[in-house]
């Protein structure tokens, strides 16, 4: 509870006390009175302020699971995309090793333009449909 809030409750309570006509009894229930409704709109000020320190840590656990999930799906994409990469190009290369030792001219251009045409695709070209897939709602599973 602030001091202005404080400071409130206890000028009536001092004004009280001041003033003669009033019995000491009277003075004392009506200190009492006050004090009872400070606690009260205290305690209900804790509960409001509990609630919604409750409701910022469910949003704040839902958001730090929603972002592992995506980090888990991104980098299972990127394991699985640079590991396919990997091993397409390490094939085009023995492929192209076999054919420059056959001295097949087609083969090697072949070859050549495939590992070209892998280079040129970026592996982060799919990331964009695996973002859309996961804040899609309709999507249960997505395959990477």
């Amino acid at each position: 509870m602030s001091i202005n809030k404080i400071t409130k409750y206890v000028q009536p309570i001092a004004a009280l006390a001041k003033s003669s006509p009033i019995p000491p009894l009277e003075t004392t229930k009506s200190a009492f009175s006050i004090l009872v409704e400070a606690h009260s709109q205290y305690k209900c000020l804790v509960e409001q302020e509990t609630t919604k320190r409750e409701a910022i840590s469910a949003w704040r656990d839902i958001n730090v699971r929603r972002l592992e999930d995506q980090r888990e799906i991104l980098e299972m994409y990127l394991t699985q995309t640079f590991g396919e990469r990997a091993h397409n190009i390490n094939e085009m290369f023995e492929r192209l090793d076999t054919a420059m030792e056959e001295g097949d001219i087609n083969k090697i251009g072949l070859f050549l333009g495939g590992i070209v045409d892998l280079a040129k695709q970026s592996p982060l070209a799919g990331i964009n449909q695996l973002i859309s897939q996961y804040h899609d709602d309709s999507i249960d599973k997505i395959m990477i």
